[in-house]
């Protein structure tokens, strides 16, 4: 089996309708999810989080082509709309649990920034911030 040292890590975020968050946010619809993953699968070895660990510690080389997939800040519609499909076909993932807003009941920062960009265009947004900035101090 050919070594590397080299891993892809492929990132999602939401994973949810594109007409829901039409700026913004970006997501990627469970469909086109799924059909990455067979593209994914086509080329690269999923490894697992077991896999990363062992593979660190013991100081040796990934399988060749070898990929991760995570996922950031364990949002609801990566537990709606991804994991089914993860387990459909036995890929498996890492996801990294934001608590914050759980712990404070308040949404994160980049949510707040994502959600405004799904309702005003980044032009208006960074005039937004420019003009409280300048406001800010003085």
């Amino acid at each position: 089996m050919t070594k590397s040292k080299l891993l892809i890590i492929v990132n999602y975020h939401h994973i949810d309708s594109k007409n829901k968050y039409s700026r913004g946010i970006y997501p990627v619809s469970p469909k086109r999810f799924n059909n990455q993953l067979d593209e994914l699968n086509r080329n690269f070895n999923f490894i697992s989080e077991n896999d990363l660990l062992f593979f660190i510690k013991e100081n040796r080389f990934f399988p060749k082509n070898s990929c991760l997939i995570t996922f950031d800040d364990g949002l609801r519609c990566q537990y709606e709309n991804a994991i089914p499909i993860l387990i459909k076909k036995n890929i498996p993932a890492i996801f990294f649990i934001n608590t914050l807003p759980l712990a404070q009941n308040k949404a994160c920062s980049v949510h707040k920034i994502h959600f405004l960009l799904s309702q005003i265009t980044i032009d208006s947004f960074l005039e937004k911030v420019e003009y409280y900035y300048h406001d800010i101090i003085g």
